[in-house]
């Protein structure tokens, strides 16, 4: 009987591990705290999931056409979208734009990525600038 009961009770201790740890792993949309200061694009990261705790400072996307440099280089295209989520206080770019399902995949600093495309001719690139809260 001691066995059956140890193996209940270890039983239990995974499974509430395991509900602890996924409870702490979901991401948090914070309400925004109003306009903020540019920031650099060099200080902007990209996030291909939402980060755990951020602001959404606003959708925005390229200017006409992108254009791969290389087969998938995508490194003008994000840097553009950099330079739009720096100039609105973002430190943070997230490549996830609900309402668009049509995506590009390709690489920028030699990692891959998936970023939301529009379905216009000129097929516009874009993402969600947000401002991320450190922990």
């Amino acid at each position: 009987m001691n066995l059956s009961l140890l193996r209940q009770s270890s039983f239990v201790v995974m499974l509430v591990s395991t509900m602890m740890l996924l409870c702490g792993c979901g991401s948090t949309v914070v309400p925004t705290t109003g306009p903020r200061p540019a920031t650099s694009p060099a200080a902007v990261a990209l996030f291909q999931d939402p980060p755990s705790k951020y602001e959404v400072l606003g959708i925005i996307k390229t200017e006409g056409s992108f254009e791969w440099e290389e087969v998938g280089q995508m490194q003008k295209v994000i840097d553009e979208l950099k330079e739009k989520a720096a100039a609105m206080g973002g430190n943070g770019l997230l490549l996830q734009v609900p309402e668009y399902r049509l995506r590009a995949v390709g690489t920028y600093d030699e990692e891959p990525y998936i970023i939301p495309i529009d379905k216009s001719k000129t097929r516009n690139a874009m993402a969600t600038a947000i401002y991320v809260h450190k922990k």
